[in-house]
Parts: C-alpha cells; structure tokens; sequence
C-alpha cells in the first residue's frame, strides 16, 4: 500500500500532460469538451484516491485488531506469568516459613536433648566385700551429671544348690557422686558360687525420663574390689548395729546360763536334803 500514493501522483501528471498534449494538438476553443476531459480525469483520480483511502482505512483496522488480538495475547501471557510467579512466590514463601519452623523445633529439640545430657543420671552397682562382718553389701553409685530418682536394684542368682537368690533395693533419689549400700544375703561361702550375680537397675533423670543398666559381678573376684567412698559411714552404723545385737546375744546366753546354773543348784540342793 506504501506503494499507491507515487502511483496517484504519476497518474495526476500524466492526465496533465495528456491534457497539454491534446489542446496543444487540437487547439480547440471548445471549452466544454475540454472540461469534460478534465472532470474524467478528476473522476478517476477521485476515485482512486477513495479506493486508496478505503484500502488504507481497511488495512489500518486489520493492523489495529491484529495489534490489539497480539495485545490481549501478551497481556493473557502477562497475567499468566505474573500468576504463575506468585504462585511460585506464595510456594517459597510457605517452604521457607516450613523450613524455619522445623530449623526452630530442631534447634530447640537439640537445646532439650543437650539439656537432658547435662542432668542425665547413670546409676552403677556393684558388691562389696566387707571382711570384719564376713558379707557382702550392694553399692550403688551415680556416676552420671545429675539426680537421680526412683532407683529400683534387683540382684538375682542361682546358687550351687539350684536355689534362686533374688532381692530389691529402692532409694527415692541418689545425687550426684553419691552411693547407696544395702545388706546382702551372700556370704563367704557365696564367694566359689559358680553363676554369676545379675543386677538390674531402673531409675529416673529430672525430666521423667526412664532409663536402665544391667551388670553381672562374679562374687568371687568382686572381694577384691576397691573400698567405696562413702561406704564408710554405712559401715560405722553396720559395725554399730552388730554390736549391740552382739552384746544382746550375749546378754541373752548370759541369763539362760545362769537359769540353767540356778536350776541345776535346785536340783542338787533337792537331791541332797536328809
């Protein structure tokens, strides 16, 4: 179309000049027929120039919709992609807050778990030999970085005898670094006991939590055992405590061999009278 207007203009010139040619070859002083080719010309011209403004304005409207279908395509495409990115945003969004919510609750897990480590208890046992009373005593021990609490022993066995040997201990709390001692049922003649002796322990930290340890001792080679710390103080109160049951057996075979004594001079005196 960009072609038309040169092509108007050459056909305005050229029926100008055809114009020229024909009066100057004429030379006619008819003046109307001169104006009749004039408005032909005119009337072509015209025309064209309609056809060329028709063509123009319809080509104009094609460019316009085409324009305006590739707007509405570009700004579906947009709205689309503008969609699509705040979809992908909002989902980011909620993983990146997902993420930080589970790196908070792993950081505080972890702070718990660290904590529990720094109280957590651990209860030892063993059997100790005290030779002056000829039995052996079950010590218990916190080794572990705090309290400990409900603690549960039972030691159990099968002696030489097929006769089973079993005990519990409890303690409400045990420090830490601190041991409890308790009486035994084993003797020195428990000492060559083939089986071994089994030791269950169940006890509590500060968070409630249960946990619980077994050992096996050999009686035999547990006399050799070093002497607990505190065991000292349980041992005053045993040696103490055996004492007084000592003088009371005596006193008690005291009485009975003077009654004994008594009856007996009774019995002489009686045989003896005239």
């Amino acid at each position: 179309m960009k072609m038309i207007p040169p092509i108007l203009a050459t056909i305005i010139i050229l029926s100008i000049v055809a114009i020229a040619l024909y009066y100057s070859k004429v030379k006619s002083n008819n003046i109307s027929e001169l104006a009749l080719w004039i408005q032909a010309i005119a009337t072509v011209v015209l025309v064209l120039i309609t056809g060329f403004y028709a063509l123009e304005t319809r080509q104009s409207r094609i460019s316009q919709e085409t324009g305006f279908n590739k707007y509405v395509v570009a700004m579906e495409a947009a709205t689309k992609a503008q969609k699509e990115g705040f979809d992908r945003y909002v989902e980011e969004l909620q993983k990146s807050r997902l993420s930080q919510q589970e790196g908070v609750e792993k950081y505080v897990k972890e702070l718990q778990e660290a904590r529990k480590q720094e109280v957590k208890p651990n209860i030892y046992g063993l059997f100790y030999w005290y030779d002056n009373l000829g039995k052996f005593f079950l010590v218990l021990k916190n080794v572990g970085f705090g309290p400990a609490f409900d603690v549960r022993a039972t030691y159990s066995t099968i002696d030489d005898a097929g006769k089973e040997i079993k005990r519990t201990f409890e303690c409400g709390m045990l420090n830490t670094d601190k041991e409890k001692a308790n009486n035994t049922h084993f003797s020195s003649e428990h000492m060559r006991m083939k089986n071994l002796v089994k030791i269950e322990i169940t006890y509590k930290d500060s968070f409630g939590q249960r946990f619980s340890n077994t050992y096996e001792h050999n009686l035999g080679k547990s006399a050799n055992d070093p002497i607990p710390i505190e065991f000292a103080d349980f041992r005053r109160k045993l040696e103490n405590n055996f004492r007084t049951e000592d003088i009371r057996q005596w006193l008690q075979i005291f009485h009975k061999t003077l009654d004994d004594l008594q009856k007996d001079v009774k019995g002489i005196k009686e045989k003896i009278k005239p």
